[in-house]
């Protein structure tokens, strides 16, 4: 039976997980998908991508099951929507957890759930589809009264308009609170689970799922009609306007640059590949570089030392949707004069010398931008000779959360036609999420006489 908007069951079974059970019973090949935010991403062996395929296992041995998590921290719907091509049809998911409750918070995305659902069903009607609605601490007075929070009544909607079972992981917290538990004692933050809390979660998850393998019958038909009026599953097509002809590059000293090039802005003259070409030839590239604790090249230096192999790198991915190039964790690094290191992703702006000579050099922003726990954010200028791996510092800029100075570098550099100078961002980014970047970014490079 359905629940209705402001119920607090445990679950709805509505439909069932009837393909997803026949094709566990049946043995073979099986792939789950979590599509979510931190809480997903999160929780290690007692999280909902480690805990969840252990008990499938367990009671359909026969099933080769494998998992995909999903999970990217401090995301919502709306981005889950733009990513699930991406992040969850490129797998052929036999099942899919979606949460997104949490992080969607007192918004009414009913929009981006109904997305997902109709991406996931037109690619193949036969994946089942499961709903989790995990709880904040801010949500918790709303849980007490019985009722959804406006985020989950949206998704609730959705699950209701398609039949799609939804598990209101609340319920078993909400219960032990009520019982006298500490939230504490459930919780490591605000939001995320302890050991405890996703074993409750995980037990909801198990009696749910059990009465949805129980109901409906195998396949589907996707409805030809929406929830959301004039739903548009996938935006229309974008194409890349002509860059236009920058103004020429003056030094400080007079010089006036023969040719100026300038850092395309990224969704408006750049798109679809990590490079830019400019009469068939790359002279722009977007990299990015992990953040690795205890590395003594990468992350968190903030000093000269930092970004100097290009072994550490690897091309960002565009996603059409967002209109950003992206890093490997699936977040938004370069997006329109946006150049953002978020969580483990560090990205690096290249060019490269179309012919040989001395080039001059301007990088500057309007602002720099800081959010969560990040604090400080520099900027080497790397320069990679001919046929190298490894470069020197030729500039550096540094500030942080206080100062908040804008970036402004300017440099001349002898190069090599092909040689590569780099521009490497680094931060404090190897925890908690958030940003430390530089708005309004522009990068010129010309050709001296």
């Amino acid at each position: 039976a359905a629940v209705s908007a402001n119920a607090l069951e445990p679950f709805a079974v509505r439909e069932g997980i009837p393909n997803a059970t026949a094709k566990l019973k049946a043995g073979g090949d099986f792939t789950v998908v979590f599509l979510g935010g931190s809480i997903t991403k999160g929780g290690g062996d007692h999280g909902f991508t480690q805990a969840v395929p252990a008990w499938l296992r367990e009671i359909m041995p026969k099933a080769k099951i494998k998992v995909v998590n999903a999970g990217i921290n401090g995301t919502d719907s709306d981005f889950g929507a733009a990513r699930t091509d991406r992040d969850v049809l490129a797998e052929k998911p036999d099942l899919v957890f979606v949460e997104f409750a949490v992080n969607d918070g007192t918004n009414d995305r009913a929009r981006s759930m109904e997305r997902i659902v109709r991406k996931i069903w037109t690619a193949d009607p036969t994946t089942d589809i499961v709903f989790l609605y995990t709880i904040s601490q801010d949500q918790l007075e709303t849980y007490k009264k019985g009722e959804l929070p406006k985020s989950a009544a949206s998704h609730e909607k959705v699950a209701d308009f398609y039949g799609i079972p939804s598990i209101t992981l609340a319920t078993g917290l909400v219960e032990k609170l009520n019982a006298g538990k500490d939230w504490k004692a459930l919780m490591k933050d605000g939001a995320h689970p302890n050991e405890t809390g996703y074993g409750i979660y995980l037990e909801e998850i198990k009696a749910a799922l059990t009465a949805a393998s129980n109901a409906g019958q195998p396949g589907r038909t996707l409805k030809a009609e929406t929830l959301t009026p004039n739903l548009k599953v996938y935006p229309d097509a974008v194409t890349a306007k002509p860059m236009p002809e920058p103004k020429p590059l003056t030094t400080a000293d007079g010089k006036t640059a023969k040719v100026t090039w300038e850092l395309p802005s990224a969704g408006e003259y750049w798109r679809d590949e990590h490079e830019f070409k400019v009469e068939g030839k790359n002279l722009w590239a977007v990299q990015t570089q992990a953040w690795k604790k205890g590395d003594a090249r990468l992350g968190g230096k903030l000093d000269a030392t930092f970004g100097l192999s290009r072994a550490d790198w690897e091309p960002m991915r565009w996603l059409a949707e967002t209109g950003a190039f992206d890093g490997p964790e699936g977040m938004p690094l370069w997006k329109g004069k946006f150049l953002a290191a978020k969580e483990n992703d560090l990205p690096v702006i290249v060019f490269i010398a179309p012919e040989t000579g001395r080039y001059a050099f301007a990088a500057k922003s309007g602002g720099v931008s800081f959010n969560s726990h990040h604090r400080n954010v520099a900027l080497n200028v790397v320069h990679f000779p001919w046929g190298k791996e490894e470069g020197q510092s030729i500039a550096f800029f540094k500030t942080d959360k206080t100062e908040k100075k804008p970036l402004d570098l300017t440099f001349e550099q002898d190069l090599q036609a092909g040689e590569m100078v780099a521009f490497a961002l680094d931060a404090n980014v190897n925890y908690g999420g958030g940003t430390a970047g530089f708005k309004d970014l522009t990068i010129r490079a010309g050709l001296l006489p």
